[in-house]
């Protein structure tokens, strides 16, 4: 949970966004992970959906919302 907490505010920086982005993405993957820290991960994905271009990388974003 620290790496999310690291990486969310550089959604902010544009030239490191996708990166950032892509980080979110993959640490929601582990359900270990993001269950217990759902309130967390919500924010951060929603902004990935909301800042983001990559339309596969916000559909896996949306589906990790969902679950």
């Amino acid at each position: 949970i620290e790496t999310l907490r690291f990486v969310v505010p550089f959604l902010q920086h544009e030239k490191l966004r996708d990166r950032a982005c892509r980080t979110i993405v993959d640490l929601a993957h582990h359900r270990g992970l993001r269950e217990p820290n759902q309130a967390e991960f919500e924010t951060a994905l929603q902004q990935v959906i909301a800042l983001t271009d990559d339309e596969n990388l916000s559909n896996r974003a949306q589906g990790y919302l969902s679950k």
